[in-house]
């Protein structure tokens, strides 16, 4: 199955960036539901000094940001305050970057993605386990980028998200089938990259 949309004509350039190492990153911990993360499982010390280092460090490299895109998940938040600090940015929280929902995998190990994935590379629209599938995460997040490109032209933002969102994303701006999103480089926490133009 393609992807559902393909970002040939934007009229801005966005960035993206995952969220630092946080809580429930350091216990291994699916976090997905908004309202436990919505109030915990923030960054880790560690992960907020993170976010601010790998940011000093490439923002030679990065253009002048317009506006920091944020999911509204206390982990999202706080990398955007921080990226927001680095990269004089104003911020604006935006729910369609939330995190997948992991349905009955809520609070469980880490170790339960490789479940889901297997289920992604064979059919994207699947929600197994009532996880939110993969088409559902395309669409939100597509729909995303191009509210925020109707908005204007030539200017450039930075969207602060999470690991799956992210993948899906690139995965929908590269073009690619959307059952192979793991097969891409996964997004480091704190890491920053250009969304690709198809």
């Amino acid at each position: 199955m393609k992807s559902v949309a393909r970002f040939s004509s934007l009229q801005n350039t966005f960035y993206l960036l995952r969220h630092g190492r946080s809580h429930a990153n350091a216990q291994r911990l699916i976090v997905s539901d908004f309202s436990v993360g919505q109030i915990g499982f923030g960054l880790t010390d560690d992960g907020a000094d993170q976010v601010r280092a790998n940011l000093v460090a490439v923002k030679r490299e990065l253009p002048d940001f317009t506006r920091i895109h944020a999911s509204d998940f206390l982990r999202t938040r706080q990398t955007a305050m921080l990226a927001s600090e680095v990269l004089a940015a104003p911020v604006e929280l935006s729910p369609q970057l939330r995190e997948r929902g992991f349905g009955d995998f809520e609070g469980q190990s880490s170790d339960r993605y490789d479940q889901v994935w297997e289920q992604d590379a064979v059919d994207p629209t699947h929600t197994h386990w009532n996880v939110e599938s993969v088409q559902s995460v395309a669409a939100r997040m597509i729909e995303c980028v191009l509210e925020i490109d109707r908005s204007g032209s030539g200017e450039t933002y930075l969207l602060v998200s999470h690991g799956d969102p992210l993948q899906i994303l690139i995965t929908v701006a590269q073009g690619t089938d959307l059952r192979r999103h793991r097969r891409l480089k996964p997004l480091g926490t704190a890491e920053v990259r250009p969304l690709p133009s198809s």
